[in-house]
C-alpha cells in the first residue's frame, strides 16, 4: 500500500511538476473542442461571489481560470492562487504577470492549507 502511494505521488510530481503537459492538453481542447463556449469562461460564469471577496483557489495549476477572465474579475476581489507544484505557480505568475499585483501566489498541499478557518 505504501509503495503504491509513493508511486502515485511520484507520478503526480512527474505529470504536474510544471505546466508543460497541462499546456499541451489545454491547447488540444482549445483547438479541437466542439463546444462553442471556452471552458474557463463557462466556469467563471458559474461563480457567484460578492464584491470585496477573499478567494482561495486550491489546485489552480497555471492560473488560466483567472488569466482568461481577467477583464471580468472585480478589482476588489482578493484572490489567492495556490497549487502544490512550484512549477504550476511559476506558470500562473507568468500567465497573470500583467495583473500580478491583484493576486497572491502560494505553494502548498490541499491537505495542509496554511490559513485560519473562515479566512476565505
Amino acid at each position: 500500500m505504501l509503495e503504491n502511494l509513493k508511486n502515485h505521488e511520484a507520478g503526480l510530481k512527474k505529470q504536474y511538476g510544471d505546466a508543460v503537459n497541462l499546456d499541451a492538453r489545454t491547447q488540444l481542447h482549445e483547438n479541437y473542442s466542439t463546444n462553442k463556449k471556452n471552458w474557463f469562461h463557462w466556469v467563471f460564469e458559474q461563480i457567484d461571489i460578492p464584491n470585496n471577496a477573499r478567494l482561495l483557489e486550491v489546485g489552480a495549476c497555471d492560473g488560466k481560470l483567472w488569466s482568461k477572465n481577467l477583464s471580468d474579475i472585480p478589482t476588489n476581489w482578493n484572490i489567492y492562487v495556490s497549487d502544490q507544484s512550484q512549477g504550476m505557480i511559476d506558470k500562473a505568475q507568468e500567465n497573470l504577470m500583467a495583473s500580478k499585483d491583484r493576486f497572491h501566489f502560494n505553494v502548498f498541499n490541499a491537505n495542509s492549507i496554511p490559513y485560519a478557518d473562515n479566512y476565505f
